[in-house]
């Protein structure tokens, strides 16, 4: 991508075309499988109503025993915009549901104020911590880890996957949850291969 945005999770807006929590697509219930969640669905950046929407495993053994590519088990589906559906059994009881606001234009400084505080905490110093723009969703230029370990992201740059999209529950109103975070206050990662395709690459806490 050569554009860098953002987005946010809002109180439930039904202008907003993304959205997270609630009722599967009603294009994609015959095509996910019941031992799945719906997550999240989110606009195709500069695609006009092409969506792409997220599942994560209802088993959480499952989820967290494969967490990285290529046997990561959060799958992602690309597909034409479909309304919500009616049909209660891929919602997720920990999920109240929101709104994801459209892609905005990214802050040119977004790395490097967080890179400061970073390097400012980690020498452990006293410091004044600078204003950081957070946002819940963001597409840039590369993602902010939580877990620098290159056991992640090897196999993905391997076969000539890019970063595309982190998703940071950090940055998510705590409203949004109604028991357990999804992916244990931690973050779900995307990546795009050179066909566009989108792909759940890993996901840490």
């Amino acid at each position: 991508m050569n554009n860098e945005y953002y987005s946010d999770v809002v109180e439930y807006d039904q202008n907003y075309l993304g959205r997270i929590g609630g009722n599967i697509p009603e294009s994609l219930i015959s095509m996910v499988s019941t031992e799945y969640y719906f997550y999240a669905t989110l606009p195709y950046p500069n695609k006009e109503r092409i969506m792409f929407s997220i599942f994560t495993p209802k088993n959480f053994e499952v989820m967290n025993d494969k967490n990285i590519y290529p046997d990561c088990s959060i799958k992602v589906i690309t597909h034409v915009f479909s309304p919500e559906s009616l049909e209660p059994l891929f919602n997720n009881p920990d999920l109240t549901r929101m709104s994801i606001t459209s892609y905005s234009t990214l802050e040119s400084n977004y790395y490097s104020v967080r890179e400061e505080n970073q390097k400012n905490f980690d020498f452990g110093d006293d410091f004044e911590e600078l204003d950081e723009p957070y946002h819940s969703i963001v597409i840039g230029r590369k993602p902010m880890l939580i877990q620098e370990d290159d056991i992640y992201t090897y196999a993905l740059n391997k076969d000539d996957y890019t970063f595309f999209m982190q998703i940071d529950e950090s940055g998510m109103p705590s409203d949004l949850f109604r028991k357990n975070y999804i992916f244990g206050y931690g973050a779900l990662y995307l990546y795009m291969n050179p066909k566009k395709e989108i792909i759940a690459g890993f996901w840490q806490n």
